[in-house]
């Protein structure tokens, strides 16, 4: 055969080849349609958080719950609860669930905004989305303080906090659902899922948690993942990652730990980065009142960006702030002191709303602003998270080099036999 015909059938060979390989493995769980139909449905409550019903007891009793992955255990408040506050929320009655086992061990939670609940464990069948789980563990909260007196709230599930046994760090005997659900083979990976939707946009619920699954519906391109880092020994306290650096306007800051919390409203600045932010946004913190407000026209249009292993995850001011002159009632700005606070502009007209606020330490907060934006896998088994943008967004794809599995590399390899071929011959 000629030398000339050997070379075009070798380059069509290989060219053919660097096709296939060009083709990206995508970085999602093969969801299958009978997990997808178990989906817990979310309410978005003023863009602040985000609640779903499950039911609790046989017959079952429907209690309206906050999800929080900034915390570890299930309680609802029980019809025992002699607090004020309890009389605005809907309470579990034991008595009338012929399921319902009790137990003398105490449980105690105070969260980071000083809101707390305590009482005692008890067991019964929770239902969340479809998924039944029996003799699990969870608080009945004999006593609410006044920081649950605006949450509308029956009660708050945990979703972090967790040990290698599926325990919580704070009581080793009371065991998460998620790892109920994995033990009692209703789940196949012990793994969660959740998809924040903003108010502004058209679709019908708040959200979606799903148990076990991904739901490849709720998010476009691959997913970035990045390891959880280890805070006490080989166990992670928080769902803590490591952010390479962080971006606003034309300043960037060094990274650090960032905690992936659905249960914290704003996106928090470690204090000694507050300058950055403050001097890029005309920002301010107003403690009366406890909002951050912006120079409107400083702020508009610029982003927030977390770089996370080594991929930019940019959040919009669409997401994080907002024109405060709203007086729909509706607002934290109106119903936290009015559209502006008397000492400043009475134009209404400079000052923005922002769910961006400082706080003591060095972490980082990647929140409901940035968790509206991206759709985030919660691994436990991996002990990972992995973001990629919402559908609806309008957030292009990231574009992650560990998308391209072995063939990426083969394709390397192709290339590189091509450029040998041709200097050879």
């Amino acid at each position: 055969m000629p030398r000339s015909v050997l070379r075009v059938l070798f380059l069509l060979l290989v060219f053919v080849f660097v096709a296939i390989a060009q083709v990206t493995v995508p970085l999602r769980h093969i969801v299958r349609k009978s997990v997808v139909t178990d989906i817990l449905t979310l309410t978005n409550v003023d863009d602040l958080f985000f609640v779903g019903d499950i039911t609790i007891g046989t017959p079952p009793q429907t209690l309206s719950i906050q999800y929080d992955t900034g915390s570890a255990v299930l309680w609802v408040t029980s019809s025992k609860c002699m607090s004020q506050i309890c009389s605005i929320h809907r309470r579990f009655d034991s008595t009338q669930s012929s399921t319902f086992q009790s137990s003398t061990m105490p449980f105690n939670e105070t969260y980071g905004d000083g809101s707390n609940a305590y009482g005692v464990l008890g067991a019964d069948t929770v239902s969340f989305g479809g998924i039944n789980v029996q003799n699990q563990a969870f608080g009945l909260a004999a006593a609410l303080n006044n920081g649950f007196q605006e949450r509308q709230i029956d009660g708050l599930l945990g979703l972090g906090v967790f040990m290698a046994n599926g325990s919580a760090l704070e009581n080793p005997a009371y065991v998460e659902p998620l790892e109920s659900m994995f033990n009692q083979k209703l789940i196949q990976e012990r793994l969660f899922s959740i998809a924040l939707h903003p108010k502004s946009t058209t679709s019908s619920n708040g959200g979606e948690v799903l148990f076990g699954a991904i739901n490849p519906d709720k998010f476009i391109g691959n997913l970035t993942y990045v390891n959880v880092i280890s805070s006490r020994g080989n166990q992670p306290i928080f769902w803590s990652i490591q952010l390479d650096a962080v971006a606003v306007g034309n300043k960037t800051i060094k990274g650090g730990s960032a905690i992936v919390d659905t249960g914290s409203s704003y996106l928090y600045v470690p204090q000694v980065y507050w300058t950055y932010f403050s001097d890029a946004l005309g920002a301010f913190v107003d403690n009366v009142v406890g909002l951050t407000w912006v120079d409107c026209n400083k702020a508009n249009g610029l982003n927030v960006t977390y770089t996370i292993n080594g991929q930019p995850f940019s959040v919009t001011s669409a997401y994080w702030m907002a024109q405060a002159n709203d007086n729909d009632g509706n607002t934290q700005a109106a119903r936290l002191g009015g559209n502006y606070p008397p000492y400043l502009d009475p134009g209404l007209s400079k000052y923005c709303y922002a769910k961006i606020s400082v706080v003591p330490g060095d972490q980082w907060f990647l929140s409901v602003p940035f968790l509206q934006y991206y759709y985030a896998v919660f691994d436990v088994d991996k002990m990972r998270i992995g973001f990629a943008p919402q559908v609806g967004t309008g957030a292009n794809p990231i574009n992650t080099a560990s998308s391209r599995g072995p063939l990426g590399l083969l394709s390397l390899v192709a290339t590189a036999a091509v450029m040998t071929f041709i200097t050879l011959i």
